[in-house]
């Protein structure tokens, strides 16, 4: 039966039979009433908890607790509290009417007022009901749809990651901590959470437009500066946004993505764009990319502060900038900045591996923490060919 179909419960609470009587007979003029009734708080509290009436019509005095310490017990309780309270008294004290308010009945009436008055009152209070039970079913729906989006989002950018990662070596692991900086940025920003997560997505996909340049464009990276930026590596945020714009609700991302590699005097790419020009999620995710393009060059991370530092308010924003800094300063040697995934073909000596090194058929081929001499790359690379390193090669920066 639809909801304005179902017939309201209303739980009549009196000891006395005549009051009784009149209130159910005036109630039964409406079909549409289920009606229950009790002579005791005790039987009231029970009936309640068994039937679930949208509405409770108690009189003030009952012999064992007064009306309004059954309406509190009513209000407070988590399995009642919508229940929707009228309280009848043959007493005109305002400060009957007083307390009883204050302790959450939704109105009050004299057992005198015209039947007219009473069934207009119990009227108004079942339509607030029928409107707080909507409101209710409104907020579950919403939240479920919340969840579901939320679980989409997560299984959206758990795959995107994974489509890079299978073609970049440490794109997996560069995406985690572009997340982490996004975070830590917009926080220190005082973001919305709604600008708050649009950034954290282009942050962890800042990266994905790679999948549409050769792999010879992906292993020789060129510096970002000048004419070099009109190049078709940096197509890339391009190729990013196009993939992103697919996705309904992160059209800000979209342009964070697209206007990433912007410098905040105006010198960068696309379209030159400069201080407040440039989105502040793009703002964030140029200073991501500055330092994994640091990073990239086997700079420590005092280093890196030091090049975030100078280039404020040339290529990055200072507020960001300076709150990348602080990250950076916080989190020091133990952050993952300071391990990188590469290949087999990368391995030089004097490389530390910052993990264990296992084959696709499960065998150990070194420990962690193992400097690589030149024999022991050659069994790696040997070994690779016949039996897959699994997760790549993960070695400390120097």
């Amino acid at each position: 039966m639809a909801e304005d179909e179902r017939k309201a419960k209303i739980l009549v609470v009196d000891d006395n039979r005549v009051d009784l009587g009149i209130a159910l007979g005036l109630l039964r003029k409406n079909p549409s009433h289920e009606l229950f009734m009790a002579m005791s708080t005790e039987e009231g509290i029970k009936c309640a908890h068994e039937v679930k009436p949208d509405l409770i019509i108690s009189n003030y005095h009952l012999p064992d607790k007064d009306g309004s310490e059954f309406c509190q017990y009513v209000k407070s309780n988590d399995e009642l509290s919508s229940t929707m309270f009228l309280l009848l008294s043959g007493e005109q004290s305002a400060l009957v009417k007083i307390s009883t308010l204050s302790h959450g009945a939704d109105d009050y009436v004299e057992k005198d007022v015209p039947g007219d008055v009473f069934l207009g009152k119990v009227k108004a209070l079942l339509r607030i009901k029928r409107l707080h039970t909507q409101l209710e079913e409104g907020q579950k729906q919403l939240a479920e749809t919340n969840r579901l989006l939320e679980r989409n989002f997560k299984e959206l950018t758990a795959i995107l990651v994974k489509i890079l990662d299978s073609r970049i070596p440490g794109a997996g692991e560069r995406a985690e901590v572009a997340r982490g900086i996004a975070e830590y940025i917009a926080e220190g920003l005082k973001l919305s959470f709604e600008d708050t997560r649009s950034v954290t997505f282009a942050a962890i996909c800042h990266e994905i437009g790679k999948v549409g340049l050769s792999d010879q464009l992906i292993k020789e990276i060129p510096e970002m500066s000048g004419p070099s930026c009109a190049t078709a590596y940096f197509q890339y945020p391009v190729i990013g946004s196009m993939i992103i714009s697919a996705i309904t609700g992160f059209e800000e991302a979209m342009e964070s993505v697209y206007h990433q590699l912007e410098n905040y005097d105006g010198s960068g790419c696309p379209d030159g764009l400069r201080h407040d020009e440039i989105p502040i999620g793009a703002r964030i995710l140029r200073a991501i990319t500055f330092q994994e393009e640091l990073l990239a060059k086997g700079l420590s991370i005092d280093e890196v502060v030091s090049e975030v530092r100078a280039a404020m308010n040339r290529m990055l924003d200072p507020s960001v900038a300076g709150l990348l800094a602080n990250l950076l300063m916080e989190k020091g040697k133990s952050m993952p900045l300071d391990i990188r995934k590469v290949t087999v073909d990368q391995l030089a000596p004097d490389m530390v591996l910052a993990d264990d090194v296992y084959s696709l058929s499960g065998v150990k081929l070194l420990p962690k923490g193992v400097r690589l001499q030149e024999h022991m790359i050659e069994i790696l690379a040997h070994r690779s060919r016949k039996d897959s390193i699994v997760g790549g090669v993960h070695v400390y920066r120097k």
